[in-house]
């Protein structure tokens, strides 16, 4: 599968600068949402994982 991808020029960047310092904030929030609910996931599988062992004889 080919993947399609930009390459940003300078005004690009400078674009991309100004969106994030307008946005840092709610861009920051998203990422530690993110983050958490990677961790919930992670907890719930380790114990599906230890009920799954538990249950096999």
């Amino acid at each position: 599968m080919q993947k399609e991808y930009q390459i940003a020029g300078k005004n690009g960047s400078r674009e991309l600068a100004k969106f994030l310092a307008a946005n840092g904030q709610v861009i920051l929030l998203m990422v530690k949402f993110i983050e958490e609910c990677k961790i919930a996931a992670d907890d719930l599988l380790e114990v599906l994982v230890r009920s799954r062992s538990l249950l096999q004889p």
